[in-house]
C-alpha cells in the first residue's frame, strides 16, 4: 500500500511539475495538449490546433487517418472552396528545427535574437496593461513600450537591414508593429494562442517574419500566410479532405 502512495505522490509531482513548465495552452510541450494528442484528454478545437501549430510531429495527427478518424478528432471538415482564404496548410509552417532553409550559424542566432526581442516586448505589454488595469486600452503602436524599456534595441530586429544604425538613440526605431488588438469584444472569446497582435513590419529571414501572439508564443510566417490586410486569429489549421 505504501508504495502505493509513493508512486501515486510522485506521479502527481511529475504532473505538476511538467504542467508548471509548459503552462501555455499553445505549447506542444503542454501537457493537456500531450494527452489530447494521445486521445486521453478533451480540449477545444481551437486551443488544440493553435498549440499544433509548433509541434513538430503534427503530421502524425493527419497523416494516414481515414476520414473518419479525422472527424473523431477535429470535427467537421471543410474543403480547400470552404477552407480559403484561412487556410494555413500543416507543412507551410516552417521551423529552424525543421531546417527547411538550413540557416547558417549566424542566421540561426539573428533568429533568436528576434524572436527573444519579440519575447521581451510581449513583457513590457504585460507591464503596461497590469499598472493600467487596462485603462489605456491595449497600445496602437510601440512608442510606449519604447518609453518603457532600458533597452533600444529589443525593438530592432539585426537582420533588419532597413534600419539605420546611425540614427539609434536618436529617434525610436522598430522593426516591429502592432497588427491586432486582442481587447476588441469581438475577440472576447477567441484563444489567446489564435491572435497575432506584433509582428516583423518586413520577411527578415529568408522571406519569413516572426510574429507575436497574445498567449506569448512566437511563430514564423511566410509571405503568402502573412497578410496585413487579413484578421490574423483566423489563421488557423483547416484539414483538408
Amino acid at each position: 500500500m505504501r508504495i502505493v502512495i509513493v508512486i501515486l505522490a510522485l506521479a502527481l509531482v511529475l504532473v505538476g511539475g511538467w504542467a508548471l513548465t509548459y503552462p501555455s495552452s499553445s505549447d506542444p510541450k503542454n501537457i493537456k495538449y500531450v494527452l489530447w494528442k494521445a486521445g486521453l484528454n478533451k480540449m477545444s478545437l481551437d486551443v488544440a490546433t493553435g498549440a499544433m501549430v509548433g509541434d513538430l510531429n503534427r503530421s502524425k495527427l493527419v497523416v494516414g487517418k481515414t476520414k473518419a478518424q479525422l472527424r473523431d478528432k477535429f470535427g467537421l471538415l471543410l474543403s480547400p472552396t470552404e477552407a480559403s482564404p484561412y487556410r494555413a496548410m500543416l507543412s507551410s509552417f516552417p521551423s529552424r528545427a525543421q531546417d527547411v532553409n538550413k540557416p547558417s550559424a549566424s542566421q540561426t542566432s539573428v533568429d533568436e535574437q528576434c524572436m527573444n526581442n519579440l519575447r521581451h516586448i510581449y513583457r513590457l505589454l504585460k507591464l503596461h496593461l497590469h499598472h493600467s488595469a487596462g485603462a489605456m486600452g491595449f497600445p496602437s503602436n510601440l512608442d510606449l513600450l519604447y518609453g518603457m524599456s532600458k533597452d533600444p534595441k529589443v525593438f530592432i530586429c539585426p537582420a533588419d537591414r532597413q534600419i539605420n544604425p546611425s540614427q539609434e538613440g536618436k529617434t525610436f526605431q522598430t522593426s516591429y508593429e502592432v497588427v491586432n488588438d486582442p481587447l476588441k469584444p469581438d475577440l472576447s472569446k477567441t484563444p489567446a494562442g489564435r491572435i497575432a497582435i506584433i509582428a516583423e513590419k518586413r520577411p527578415n529571414h529568408n522571406g519569413h517574419r516572426f510574429v507575436l501572439f497574445y498567449d506569448g508564443s512566437v511563430r514564423v510566417f511566410d509571405k503568402e500566410q502573412f497578410n496585413p490586410d487579413s484578421d490574423f486569429e483566423r489563421h488557423c489549421f483547416v484539414l483538408i479532405s
